[in-house]
């Protein structure tokens, strides 16, 4: 429901922005790099919330894989791979936690790391769940626009 309120609200305000200074006819809009990191923050959060139901379920980070992912939730490709957009989520599962990626279309990567005490972020490359496994920050970096 928070991501279709998320999108309603992103397409709206790029919809309702009307004409800009650039003189570009049809009032197009280019979304900014902070608006576009917010789609690949969503799709971070909502795995998020996917690796903790599958751990309260299993009792265990190992068993949240891509391939458990792709049972409880079909919004995204999960894989070990590399994340090359929002759609390509990379994630690592270790005994201790789970890394998730998602790349922005704006280039920046975003990491989230589930843990049983909460959840930490960072931002970083390569845009792998094995290298969200060192994110440690309380909350992805803010940036402007």
């Amino acid at each position: 429901m928070g991501l279709v309120l998320a999108a309603v609200s992103i397409w709206g305000f790029l919809h309702f922005e009307g004409d800009d200074a650039s003189g570009d006819p049809s009032g197009a809009v280019a979304p900014s790099g902070a608006l576009v990191d917010i789609q690949a923050k969503q799709a971070a959060a909502s795995t998020v919330a996917s690796v903790q139901s599958l751990y309260a379920s299993e009792g265990s980070f190992e068993t949240v894989t891509p391939r458990a992912l792709r049972a409880t939730d079909s919004a995204a490709h999960y894989a070990a791979d590399a994340s090359t957009s929002v759609d390509d989520v990379s994630v690592a599962s270790t005994v201790e936690g789970v890394g998730i990626a998602v790349r922005s279309p704006s280039g920046m990567c975003f990491y989230a790391h589930v843990i049983p005490a909460g959840v930490t972020y960072g931002t970083g490359s390569p845009c792998t769940g094995e290298a969200a496994l060192d994110a440690s920050a309380p909350a992805w970096p803010s940036q402007s626009t």
